[in-house]
């Protein structure tokens, strides 16, 4: 998908060039439409530049998803190359309508629980969770990063789950922050709150089966399907470990 991702980057490059080329030697340069596409050729350049320096392409999952952006930028300047053309206006509205379908079809998958195998069981075990931890007073949490922004925006924001992984492993179980999609203002403790975890026992092992020991006891533990709780009288994020940023795996090389 990478390949393709540049030679449709590619295609845009040289459309902006003659776009340019053609408004110089006509009736001059229209900068709106210049602005616009250089909006969109930034955008994909932009991706594929972080996607190629980085090393998230070596990571754990398949990273080509990250490159998508750049056909949205392909779909979004593809119809300017119609438009002083007898057929223009309709590749224009083809166009607009391609971009508009493949936007809506992503963000509609991203909130299709039921059709998604990873996140299946919050889909139906998440209303219940939601009303367990409200209920211990714990409406701060984390969980894999499968699930923490899942239930934050199945709960309608009222629980702010957000995500962690045993980055020490295999030599410890303890627990960072997430490195990637997220904020350091989220893991900052806060004092006399109830805070919990969600581990899913049917995903990979992003968090150890039982809380570590540095965590102490929880004041209450349940069980929801292959969702576990784990609910504590204090924020935990007071013993998170720093973050591994340089690791493309998230996790931490061996001390």
């Amino acid at each position: 998908m990478a390949v393709v991702a540049v030679a449709a980057a590619g295609y845009g490059l040289a459309l902006f060039v003659r776009l340019v080329f053609r408004a110089k030697t006509t009736a001059g340069v229209d900068f709106t439409l210049v602005l616009y596409v250089s909006f969109w050729l930034l955008s994909a350049a932009g991706t594929l530049v972080a996607f190629t320096v980085s090393t998230f392409p070596a990571g754990p999952s398949d990273s080509s998803r990250y490159v998508i952006p750049v056909f949205f930028a392909l779909a979004a300047v593809a119809p300017v190359m119609g438009r002083n053309r007898d057929w223009g206006r309709l590749a224009v509205t083809a166009g607009a309508l391609v971009f508009c379908v493949l936007s809506i079809a992503s963000r509609e998958e991203v909130f299709a629980y039921e059709r998604v195998a990873g996140f299946k069981a919050l889909f139906d075990e998440g209303p219940a969770i939601i009303d367990f931890v409200q209920n211990q007073g714990a409406t701060k949490g984390y969980g894999g990063y499968f699930t923490s922004h899942q239930l934050t925006l199945m709960s309608d924001l009222e629980v702010s789950s957000y995500p962690i992984i045993a980055c020490h492993q295999p030599e410890s179980d303890r627990l960072c922050p997430f490195s990637v999609n997220s904020r350091t203002a989220w893991y900052e403790p806060e004092e006399g709150i109830k805070s919990f975890i969600l581990q899913d026992t049917g995903a990979a092992p992003f968090i150890a089966p039982g809380p570590p020991a540095e965590l102490g006891s929880p004041s209450a533990v349940r069980e929801f399907g292959s969702l576990k709780v784990f609910v504590f009288d204090y924020d935990v994020a007071a013993t998170f470990a720093p973050p591994c940023l340089r690791s493309a795996t998230f996790t931490c090389p061996p001390e």
